[in-house]
């Protein structure tokens, strides 16, 4: 380990709009004497610009890095694939390495648009040397933020789609915002019923802090510490926050302990999927015993994939949050009785491997999982 002053911490920023994210690193860079803000965007940069790819099919960032003086330089980085995490691990770590020798105080990330803080933030974790991850901080509207998390607006029908053909669902792309925050800032202070999703959404033992956008305490921001073993974004470790149902928002904690029948899942899915609802967990299935199944659900789409083997002890559990009591109560029957019988058990996982699941388009061959 570097010694502190040695140490340069790293602020992460996202949001879902352009100008919410132009506040919050405004605020930060003129607070902080001395810092960097690194900001990328994906394709064309300008009013109206729209998500693009080279003509390789790559994708295209803009790189602009900002000092309290104005822009200290602005790259166009076109990179030989369209996976935007790689891309951006390609191009941010080397670049926050190069300033980061500098020492400045601090350095932001303003990661586009709609794009998911988790692949920089675990790369930051882990990077060790000279920088070191500090708070994530997404950026809000308060007035919206109910809607704009559990509706059914699509990133594209905003026009804030990240890439060509990107189909996320706007709640979805939040979520995954809000859930990995450890500052939600926002310019005026949320109504009840948006804190109380906010804190619905949190992971225990890491609250969400709602903080106004032009106080940002960036010197605490930069002092956070991310664990290691980071439970926040891991689907395995997925739990419901220790707070009550209120102001209209509740949540449901879905278990099961013995795997879940595929083909009542099949059945139900869009049940289970669809609605004014925030979804995330894990699910067992007994043709795919040693593979762990991420669920994602948000703004009624509903993603499925495989995570690889189990970390901790194999079993389902689904947390969904939402606002509306008919969601609650088709949830409930919807999950009711999907586990596995005791005679549908006693088949053993051998047989259910044999005979598949219909799954493999989400989840891969079945005969591949162990």
């Amino acid at each position: 380990m570097l010694p502190p002053s040695r140490v340069v911490p790293v602020v992460t920023v996202a949001s879902v709009d352009v100008v919410l994210r132009a506040s919050a690193v405004a605020g930060l860079l003129c607070d902080v004497p001395g810092a960097y803000v690194v900001q990328h965007d994906v394709g064309p940069v300008g009013p109206g610009a729209r998500p693009d790819e080279d003509a390789d099919g790559g994708t295209r960032l803009r790189r602009t890095v900002h000092a309290r003086s104005g822009v200290v330089e602005q790259t166009d980085v076109d990179l030989g694939h369209g996976c935007l995490s790689c891309a951006l691990r390609e191009d941010v770590l080397p670049t926050l390495r190069r300033l980061a020798e500098d020492l400045p105080p601090l350095l932001v990330l303003a990661l586009p648009v709609a794009a998911e803080p988790l692949p920089v933030v675990r790369a930051l974790q882990h990077e060790g040397g000279r920088l070191r991850a500090g708070g994530v901080v997404t950026v809000v509207d308060a007035d919206s933020l109910v809607d704009d998390l559990l509706g059914a607006d699509t990133l594209a029908e905003r026009g804030r789609d990240l890439f060509a053909g990107d189909e996320r669902a706007l709640g979805e792309a939040l979520a995954h915002q809000v859930e990995l925050s450890d500052v939600v800032a926002t310019s005026r202070p949320p109504g009840p019923a948006a804190s109380r999703l906010l804190a619905h959404l949190a992971t225990p033992r890491f609250p969400i802090e709602v903080r106004d956008v032009h106080d940002l305490a960036p010197g605490r921001l930069a002092a956070l510490l991310r664990p290691g073993h980071d439970p926040r974004g891991d689907v395995q470790a997925v739990r419901p926050a220790p707070v009550r149902d209120g102001d209209g928002v509740w949540t449901l904690d879905l278990r099961a302990g013995r795997p879940l029948h595929p083909g009542r899942v099949l059945d139900r899915v869009e049940d289970l999927g669809r609605g004014r609802i925030r979804a995330r967990g894990h699910m067992w299935l007994p043709s795919r015993p040693g593979t762990a199944c991420a669920w994602d659900g948000a703004g009624g789409q509903l993603s499925i994939g495989s995570v690889g083997p189990w970390r901790r002890r194999a079993g389902t559990r689904i947390v969904v949050t939402g606002t509306d009591p008919a969601d609650r109560s088709r949830l409930t029957r919807a999950f009711r009785g999907l586990e596995l019988t005791d005679d549908e058990a006693a088949r053993g996982t051998h047989w259910w491997r044999r005979h598949g699941d219909d799954l493999d388009p989400w989840l891969g061959d079945a005969a591949e999982c162990a």
